[in-house]
This record gives C-alpha cells, sequence and structure tokens, in this order.
C-alpha cells in the first residue's frame, strides 16, 4: 500500500507540474496531425495538448485543417466533467481576434 501511495504521488506531482508549464492560452497555430480519427481518443496527438485553462481545469489543444476546426480537450477533475456532459461545451470564435461581451 505504502508503495502504491508513493507510486500515485509522484504521478499526480508530474501531472501537476506539466499544467504549470504550459500557457493559459494556446497562441500558436497547429495543423490538424494526418492520421487524425474522431474517436474520443487522444492518441493522435500523442497526449501532448498546447495549453491548460487554469479558470476551467482543462487541458486543450486547437487544430485546423482546410476544411475544418478541431478542439480536443482533456479534463481530469470529476467535478468538471459532469459540468461539462450537463452543461456542455461552448466554443466561440471571433473573426477579428478581439473578445465580444455581448
Amino acid at each position: 500500500m505504502c508503495k502504491f501511495t508513493i507510486l500515485l504521488f509522484l504521478l499526480l506531482t508530474c501531472f501537476f507540474t506539466y499544467a504549470q508549464k504550459l500557457p493559459n492560452l494556446q497562441t500558436a497555430g497547429l495543423r490538424v496531425p494526418n492520421n487524425l480519427k474522431v474517436d474520443g481518443k487522444a492518441d493522435e496527438w500523442k497526449d501532448q495538448f498546447k495549453a491548460y485553462n487554469k479558470a476551467t481545469g482543462v487541458f486543450y489543444t486547437m487544430a485546423n485543417d482546410n476544411e475544418k476546426l478541431y478542439l480536443i480537450i482533456y479534463v481530469t477533475d470529476e467535478a468538471i466533467i459532469k459540468k461539462a456532459i450537463m452543461g456542455g461545451i461552448t466554443l466561440s470564435v471571433s473573426s477579428n481576434g478581439k473578445h465580444n461581451k455581448n
């Protein structure tokens, strides 16, 4: 039991350290991986997210191809997962690059 607790602690420490190194906003553009399959798994992305939004507790990456915009998110907090399932996720895109408060 002690070895399991130590291992869990180390894994969580690594996870939170990784989250702190990511920016709050993804600023660089990214192309979709060639082998992308929309299946609910992050395999094609190699679990490498480009940003971690501290306010929402969400890891995410946005990417595009010539026709579509893709958003992949990863959430570890069960309460946030339930909130997303119950209320959905909203993505707003602005063509002028500015926030619209309306």
